[in-house]
Formats: structure tokens, C-alpha cells, sequence
């Protein structure tokens, strides 16, 4: 290895570690001064299911419902997370923090209506 490309390897493995470090800095600032809140998940994922249960979809309707649902709870809680600069956990890791369930699951309900708009808009209805 020559010595010009022996100082750019240098130089680029120490711009790298100084970019990881700030990073870290940033991260652990923000979950540090960041406020924890509690979302029951598991309540919200059983509310789901009862209703998928109920429906009258085809396998691969009640498939592509599940899907759709999982990947706006996902988005709806980052979301909240970034929105209120808050950490989101389960209600069963800890105790005694805010609960903001009531305000996800109404964000989440929102999304998924307005997710639901947009595809009736796009997609050809159906007879029945």
C-alpha cells in the first residue's frame, strides 16, 4: 500500500468513527432526555384480531389486512415516537409511565382510514 492511500484509509476510518461517535452522542442525548410512555400493543393487536375475525374476507383479503394493519401500527408508533420525542414502550416493560394508548390507537385508526380512502380511490370496487 502506498503512502497516499495508507492516509486516506487513515483519514476515512477516522471521519467514520468520528461520525459513530456523534451519533452515539445524539442517540444517547435524545433517549436520555427523552420521556418514556407505555402503549398497550398487545390490546390493540387483540382489538385487531376480534374484528379481522368477524369480517367476511377471503384468506387472501384477511392476509393483506394483516399486513396493511402491521405496517401502519409500525409507522403510527415511530411516528407518535418522533412527533412527541418520546420513547415507546410496551405496558409490560414498565409501569407507571404515561399511557398513550388512547392517542396511538386513534392516530392508527386514523391512518388506516385514510390508507383506506386512498386504495378505494385506486382500486376498482368490488361487487358483492
Amino acid at each position: 500500500m502506498n503512502t497516499s492511500t495508507f492516509h486516506l484509509t487513515t483519514l476515512l476510518l477516522f471521519l467514520f468513527a468520528l461520525l459513530a461517535s456523534i451519533t452515539v452522542s445524539l442517540c444517547t442525548q435524545f433517549l436520555f432526555h427523552a420521556e418514556i410512555v407505555e402503549f398497550d400493543i398487545n390490546g390493540t393487536i387483540t382489538t385487531f384480531k376480534q374484528n379481522l375475525s368477524q369480517s367476511q374476507l377471503s384468506d387472501e383479503k384477511r392476509i393483506s389486512e394483516i399486513k396493511r394493519f402491521t405496517q401502519t401500527l409500525d409507522k403510527t408508533v415511530t411516528q407518535y415516537a418522533i412527533e412527541h420525542h418520546v420513547v415507546v414502550v410496551s405496558d409490560a416493560v414498565v409501569s407507571g409511565a404515561p399511557n398513550v394508548t388512547q392517542e396511538i390507537q386513534k392516530q392508527l385508526f386514523d391512518n388506516l382510514k385514510a390508507l383506506n380512502n386512498h386504495n378505494q380511490l385506486r382500486e376498482p370496487h368490488e361487487k358483492y
